[in-house]
Protein backbone atom coordinates (compact mmCIF):
# COMPACT_ATOMS: atom_id res chain seq x y z
CA UNK A 1 0.00 0.00 0.00
CA UNK A 2 1.27 3.43 -1.24
CA UNK A 3 1.34 6.24 1.95
CA UNK A 4 0.74 9.10 -0.09
CA UNK A 5 0.51 11.71 3.22
CA UNK A 6 3.74 11.41 4.68
CA UNK A 7 4.87 9.95 7.70
CA UNK A 8 2.24 12.59 9.97
CA UNK A 9 -0.04 11.68 7.94
CA UNK A 10 -0.01 7.88 8.87
CA UNK A 11 0.61 9.01 12.21
CA UNK A 12 -2.38 11.00 12.72
CA UNK A 13 -4.76 8.65 11.01
CA UNK A 14 -3.49 5.34 12.93
CA UNK A 15 -3.96 7.44 16.20
CA UNK A 16 -7.56 8.29 15.19
CA UNK A 17 -8.14 4.86 13.39
CA UNK A 18 -7.13 3.51 16.72
CA UNK A 19 -8.87 5.52 19.38
CA UNK A 20 -11.74 6.01 17.31
CA UNK A 21 -12.37 3.37 15.01
CA UNK A 22 -14.30 4.42 11.37
CA UNK A 23 -15.35 7.32 13.33
CA UNK A 24 -12.47 8.59 12.68
CA UNK A 25 -14.17 9.84 9.54
CA UNK A 26 -16.20 11.53 10.66
CA UNK A 27 -13.68 14.03 12.83
CA UNK A 28 -12.78 16.41 10.07
CA UNK A 29 -16.78 16.97 9.06
CA UNK A 30 -17.57 17.43 13.30
CA UNK A 31 -14.33 20.39 13.10
CA UNK A 32 -15.94 21.84 10.43
CA UNK A 33 -19.47 22.05 12.01
CA UNK A 34 -17.70 23.80 15.27
CA UNK A 35 -16.20 26.14 13.43
CA UNK A 36 -19.31 26.96 11.12
CA UNK A 37 -21.22 26.86 14.05
CA UNK A 38 -18.65 29.59 16.03
CA UNK A 39 -18.80 31.83 12.46
CA UNK A 40 -22.62 31.97 12.07
CA UNK A 41 -23.30 33.05 15.57
CA UNK A 42 -20.71 35.80 15.03
CA UNK A 43 -18.26 35.15 17.56
CA UNK A 44 -15.84 36.59 14.79
CA UNK A 45 -15.84 39.76 13.56
CA UNK A 46 -16.40 39.75 9.77
CA UNK A 47 -13.74 42.07 8.66
CA UNK A 48 -11.01 40.25 11.13
CA UNK A 49 -11.67 37.14 9.39
CA UNK A 50 -12.10 38.25 5.86
CA UNK A 51 -8.24 39.56 6.53
CA UNK A 52 -7.06 36.86 7.76
CA UNK A 53 -8.65 34.98 4.92
CA UNK A 54 -6.62 36.80 2.26
CA UNK A 55 -3.27 36.76 4.11
CA UNK A 56 -4.00 33.08 4.62
CA UNK A 57 -4.98 32.84 1.07
CA UNK A 58 -1.75 34.70 -0.40
CA UNK A 59 0.57 32.51 2.32
CA UNK A 60 -1.59 28.94 0.96
CA UNK A 61 -0.86 30.32 -2.99
CA UNK A 62 2.99 30.98 -1.88
CA UNK A 63 2.98 27.68 -0.88
CA UNK A 64 1.04 25.61 -3.81
CA UNK A 65 3.51 27.65 -5.89
CA UNK A 66 6.44 26.40 -4.09
CA UNK A 67 4.92 22.77 -4.20
CA UNK A 68 4.79 22.77 -7.99
CA UNK A 69 7.88 24.27 -8.82
CA UNK A 70 8.79 21.04 -6.88
CA UNK A 71 6.82 18.71 -8.90
CA UNK A 72 7.69 20.78 -12.04
CA UNK A 73 11.15 22.29 -11.70
CA UNK A 74 11.49 22.95 -15.81
CA UNK A 75 8.11 24.37 -15.68
CA UNK A 76 8.85 27.71 -13.21
CA UNK A 77 11.29 29.84 -11.73
CA UNK A 78 13.66 29.01 -9.12
CA UNK A 79 11.70 29.49 -5.86
CA UNK A 80 8.06 30.48 -7.51
CA UNK A 81 6.91 31.50 -3.79
CA UNK A 82 9.12 33.50 -2.37
CA UNK A 83 10.79 32.80 1.06
CA UNK A 84 6.69 32.37 2.50
CA UNK A 85 5.95 29.78 0.40
CA UNK A 86 9.66 27.86 0.71
CA UNK A 87 8.87 27.91 4.67
CA UNK A 88 5.58 26.72 4.63
CA UNK A 89 5.91 24.02 1.57
CA UNK A 90 9.16 22.64 3.69
CA UNK A 91 7.36 22.56 7.16
CA UNK A 92 4.35 20.59 4.88
CA UNK A 93 6.57 18.38 2.16
CA UNK A 94 8.72 16.89 5.26
CA UNK A 95 5.25 15.59 7.00
CA UNK A 96 3.16 14.84 3.99
CA UNK A 97 5.63 14.84 0.95
CA UNK A 98 4.81 16.55 -2.17
CA UNK A 99 0.97 14.79 -2.99
CA UNK A 100 -0.27 15.30 0.55
CA UNK A 101 0.45 19.06 0.98
CA UNK A 102 -0.22 19.83 -2.45
CA UNK A 103 -3.77 18.49 -1.21
CA UNK A 104 -3.68 20.18 2.03
CA UNK A 105 -2.48 23.62 0.06
CA UNK A 106 -5.10 23.25 -2.31
CA UNK A 107 -8.07 22.75 0.03
CA UNK A 108 -6.72 25.41 1.96
CA UNK A 109 -6.73 28.21 -0.85
CA UNK A 110 -10.35 27.09 -1.65
CA UNK A 111 -11.58 27.67 1.58
CA UNK A 112 -9.79 30.67 1.84
CA UNK A 113 -10.49 32.34 -1.03
CA UNK A 114 -14.17 31.05 -0.19
CA UNK A 115 -14.04 33.08 2.97
CA UNK A 116 -12.00 36.15 1.97
CA UNK A 117 -14.52 37.34 -0.91
CA UNK A 118 -17.76 35.52 0.73
CA UNK A 119 -18.81 33.61 -2.15
CA UNK A 120 -21.97 31.22 -1.56
CA UNK A 121 -20.59 27.85 -3.18
CA UNK A 122 -24.26 26.75 -3.28
CA UNK A 123 -24.78 29.63 -5.07
CA UNK A 124 -21.79 29.40 -7.45
CA UNK A 125 -22.66 25.84 -8.28
CA UNK A 126 -26.48 26.85 -9.01
CA UNK A 127 -25.66 29.23 -11.31
CA UNK A 128 -23.51 27.06 -13.07
CA UNK A 129 -26.13 24.51 -13.33
CA UNK A 130 -28.82 27.15 -14.93
CA UNK A 131 -26.12 28.49 -17.25
CA UNK A 132 -25.01 24.92 -18.48
CA UNK A 133 -29.33 24.25 -18.78
CA UNK A 134 -29.64 27.43 -20.92
CA UNK A 135 -26.81 26.76 -22.91
CA UNK A 136 -28.21 23.08 -23.42
CA UNK A 137 -31.16 24.36 -24.47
Amino acid sequence: MLNRCGPAGAAIGFVLVLSVGLAAHAFPLIALRGAWGSFTKGRVSRSVLGALAWLSFAALLAGSLDTLGRAFPEALPAMPGGRVGLLLANGLVGAFHVAGTQMILGLGLILSFLLATRISLRSAVMGSVRAARRAGS
